[in-house]
């Protein structure tokens, strides 16, 4: 590799179907140019800092969601419980139909 090949970062090297090339990046803490692999398009492959932290940020995201989901699901839950005992329906009616128990159904009618 000469001098003008090493400037002209990342360099490829087709027998393996990567490139090398530096980049100023905080790995272990250290603020540096750092050698990475790069791909066909010259995009860098992460570090394991970076993908860790992305795929925090992904569960964090699930969380969040499944979060949201639990509470339309409760809402709803709730909103069909009252609807069937303003119906007239017994609370053992109730969860039958809602696949509750009728401790469930109570606990939902007295937060009305």
């Amino acid at each position: 590799m000469s001098i003008l090949e090493i400037a002209s970062l990342p360099y490829w090297i087709p027998e393996i179907g990567l490139g090398i090339g530096r980049s100023r990046v905080n790995h272990l803490e250290w603020e540096r140019e750092w050698l990475l692999w790069y791909d066909r398009e010259g995009n860098a492959y992460p570090i394991p800092e970076e993908v860790i932290e992305s795929e925090r940020q992904l569960a964090e995201q699930y969380q969040q969601r499944a979060e949201r989901a639990e509470r339309a699901l409760q809402q709803q839950q709730q909103q069909t419980v009252t609807r069937l005992f303003s119906l007239g329906l017994s609370i053992e009616q109730i969860a039958t139909a809602c696949n509750l128990s009728s401790t469930e159904v109570r606990a939902i009618l007295e937060q009305l």
